[in-house]
């Protein structure tokens, strides 16, 4: 059928629909190409950009869990605390009072060293010690807290997600960091608990780079919140998402999620072995401003296009004039009017046909 038709037409109209289809074709291709070399480098550059940024954050939590670990480690070192350490070794219950009274200086020292932390609670088999400054809540000894519980199921981590203060008044959400002290004097359910601002910490994430659109979760590896799950995705509880934190300590691919494929960068933090910092970014809000380009590119293959066909139209017309003018010529001669001659000014092989025509004429 095609070829029938392309039989059937005439070689102007020919002419202008090769010119056009070919017109056509380079501009989209040209469009077409543009859009995706952009795409991908605005893409490559991206990850780039927010694996750097991560790196940076993960970096800026680090050293404030160093700095937590420091200010406790340096509280555990006073002779304070040593002293202690000693007497509960020595079920010295005389000198309890003494003890609490003496640790109220490295608490207040520990406080003021690094603002993160909310409370301190020092856990012994002859009673705790803790800062005046915090309203102990008697009534529920570490040993019988979910606190507790969790640090036994899970003894390799001393970290412990959001969760409510139960050991102190208030029962707002801290992040605790659990130490069993390694001493001269070794003590037997000896416990160091030191409770940290969640604001502050979340505030120290958030705040250690920022990329556009992109955001964070801090998470362990079994897929638990550090801060809670107020602003957290429903597709980051995905057990195929959390398969592909565990399979390195930092890395970055493409997640399909409910709202369309995200760009993920994560790493895994030096101090707190078992949790992952994640930045994620959406691919659709990533290339918002390539789709203006894209627009655009449609917008200017379209004039582009109107060009060409009246381009087309103009040079067709101007290409077969001369050929128009011979078949003309001839037509007349058909009608037995052997006065017409072919008169042409190129001397292409149309002209040159025109003037052997010419020739057979007067002959």
């Amino acid at each position: 059928m095609l070829k029938a038709w392309v039989y059937r037409t005439s070689l102007k109209k020919r002419i202008w629909l090769s010119f056009t289809a070919l017109t056509v074709f380079c501009i989209s291709v040209t469009g077409l190409l543009a859009y995706s070399i952009a795409s991908r480098a605005m893409e490559r550059n991206s990850v780039e950009l927010n694996q750097n940024v991560l790196t940076q954050s993960i970096n800026v939590l680090d050293q404030k869990l160093k700095q937590i670990i420091v200010a406790s480690s340096t509280m555990m070192l006073s002779e304070a605390y040593q002293q202690t350490i000693r007497d509960i070794k020595a079920h010295n219950m005389e000198r309890f009072f003494a003890n609490f009274s003496m640790l109220q200086a490295p608490f207040t020292q520990v406080e003021l060293t690094e603002n993160s932390i909310e409370s301190i609670l020092i856990s012994t088999p002859d009673g705790d010690f803790y800062s005046t400054s915090n309203q102990r809540r008697t009534l529920t000894p570490f040993l019988e807290s979910s606190l507790y519980q969790r640090i036994k199921e899970k003894p390799e981590s001393n970290w412990v997600e959001s969760h409510r203060d139960e050991l102190f008044a208030g029962k707002h959400h801290v992040i605790s960091l659990v130490l069993q002290p390694l001493t001269d004097n070794y003590v037997p359910d000896l416990f160091l608990i030191v409770n940290v601002k969640e604001d502050i910490l979340e505030d120290t994430v958030s705040g250690g780079g920022s990329l556009g659109s992109a955001r964070f979760l801090l998470i362990n590896k079994e897929g638990t919140s550090v801060f809670g799950d107020g602003r957290r995705p429903e597709w980051s509880r995905d057990s195929v998402f959390l398969d592909k934190l565990r399979e390195a300590d930092r890395g970055n691919f493409e997640y399909s999620a409910g709202d369309g494929p995200m760009l993920l960068s994560y790493a895994s933090s030096g101090y707190a072995k078992d949790w992952v910092l994640v930045s994620y970014l959406s691919k659709k809000e990533l290339l918002q401003p390539v789709r203006s380009i894209q627009w655009l590119v449609l917008m200017i293959m379209a004039a582009c296009i109107v060009i060409a066909l009246f381009l087309a139209r103009y040079l067709s017309a101007l290409l077969l004039g001369p050929l128009l003018k011979l078949q003309r010529t001839m037509s007349r001669v058909e009608q037995e009017d052997l006065s017409a001659r072919f008169q042409s000014p190129f001397q292409d092989e149309i002209g040159e046909a025109g003037r052997k025509f010419n020739q057979m004429l007067d002959r």
